[in-house]
């Protein structure tokens, strides 16, 4: 049935009820799928239509975009793929996304010390703002050389943040994915769709999860003392007041100091599990079958394990554009050493500058160096964490056990739930305040 006709528009109708359930704008958006599922032959067009449409009447509505602005953004990135295209043995294209990242820093770099005029600096951070979202979709475009060659650009620059969702990560990656991915024919599109169903149903569960979740840690529950301890307002994590309490010498007991960490990592868990399963759904009912975002997380045995598995585009960012440039360069005679540094190099330095270049408006505030030194403590964090996938990915190439059933996957919880306190962390605070909250959670130490 999910092959004929209105199978089809069944499934859009289906999923358009879940889309309104979680606050999605159903309409647009259930238009956006019908046509799709009405003439699958025009996918590509349909979908750079539908992108197109969401960039100019919702997110420059959202998000403050001016025209202009946006519209010089896509003539540079059209005009660098045109070059692209036209001389591809070009110097600046044998190594495309290291110069464009060394480009976009260049440009930070200007817009925060170079004397311009008010109107040339705010035009300027306007255009760094918005190309930073486009950023690592003109990287896995330049990427693609023989899709640059057969593609349009234009069409190429309207794949870029697709209509179904993405943060800066695209989901899924890149255009040429979507051409292996893409459903070719009706089964394929039905098989397809259906799948995009069922992880819609389970990405809405997950939000009833962690709004349930939230109420019961922030609800007034008058038989739990450590949940009236650990009442937060809404959207703070419960993890920060913790972290300030501990710094201002009134520290929480350290069973609810604990609770505080092991619900920032249930809360986080549990949002980037619904988010990308959202945008994954929704990639599927327009004819992709996409690889879930988030897969199982919770029975890694290894370190790198649950890296794969809890955001699997932003770590294949980092493979792409971090490992694999590593990897076949360097320390080829040493295969441990080669593993371990493309390892670093991806899980570390990658992660450090894409997160930091995420932050374009701290940037903005503070300037390039100052914010810098403000990163430290996640520059801390993504040295951890890359170490440690390093040491677990070597283990594995060593065929080490990887634990238990059981024992294994709780001890990757418990280094992730550590781990994540330094995630995304407050700005003024410093690495030593993080790791005297840390070390407090298992010994009193005097500050």
């Amino acid at each position: 049935m999910a092959e004929t006709l209105w199978g089809r528009l069944l499934l859009v109708v289906l999923f358009s009820a879940l889309a309104l359930r979680q606050g999605l704008p159903a309409v647009p958006l259930g238009l956006a799928l019908a046509a799709l599922s009405l003439w699958p032959e025009r996918r590509r067009v349909l979908v750079a239509g539908a992108t197109a449409c969401w960039l100019l009447a919702i997110r420059r509505v959202d998000e403050g975009w001016s025209v202009p602005v946006l519209l010089i953004v896509f003539s540079a990135a059209w005009l660098g793929l045109m070059l692209f295209r036209k001389r591809p043995d070009h110097w600046l294209f044998q190594r495309p996304v290291r110069n464009l990242l060394v480009l976009y820093v260049a440009l930070l770099a200007a817009a925060s010390y170079l004397p311009l005029t008010p109107w040339v600096r705010v035009s300027l951070w306007a255009a760094l703002v918005i190309a930073g979202k486009y950023l690592w979709f003109m990287g896995y475009a330049l990427s693609d050389r023989k899709g640059v060659e057969r593609r349009s650009p234009l069409q190429t620059l309207f794949h870029f943040q697709p209509f179904w969702g993405s943060s800066n990560v695209p989901l899924p990656k890149g255009e040429a994915n979507l051409d292996r991915i893409e459903a070719k024919n009706a089964g394929g599109l039905a098989i397809c769709q259906l799948t995009g169903i069922e992880l819609m149903v389970w990405s809405t569960l997950l939000l009833g999860a962690l709004g349930l979740f939230d109420r019961i840690l922030e609800g007034p529950w008058p038989c739990n003392e450590w949940l009236r301890r650990i009442h937060f307002p809404n959207h703070v994590s419960q993890l920060d007041p913790a972290i300030e309490l501990y710094l201002k010498g009134k520290p929480l007991p350290r069973l609810d100091c604990w609770l505080a960490v092991i619900a920032n990592f249930c809360r986080k868990l549990l949002a980037v599990s619904a988010w990308g399963g959202t945008i994954i759904a929704t990639c599927r009912m327009a004819g992709f079958n996409a690889v879930r975002n988030t897969r199982r997380p919770l029975t890694s045995r290894t370190i790198a394990e649950f890296y794969n598995r809890v955001y699997y585009y932003f770590k294949e960012l980092l493979v792409t554009f971090f490992f694999y440039p590593t990897y076949f360069r360097y320390f080829k005679n040493r295969p441990k050493l080669r593993v371990f540094a493309a390892t670093l190099a991806a899980a570390g330095f990658g992660n450090a500058l894409f997160h930091f270049l995420r932050n374009i408006e701290f940037i903005m505030q503070k300037g390039l160096w100052h914010a810098l030194v403000d990163f430290q403590v996640y520059a801390i964090y993504t040295l951890i964490l890359g170490v440690a996938i390093a040491f677990s990915q070597l283990r594995s190439l060593e065929r080490h056990a990887q634990g238990g059933r059981f024992t294994g996957p709780l001890c990757v919880l418990i280094f992730y739930c550590l781990l994540m306190v330094l995630d995304d962390p407050r700005r003024g605070w410093t690495v030593r305040d993080y790791f005297s909250f840390m070390a407090n959670l298992f010994a009193s130490f005097p500050r």
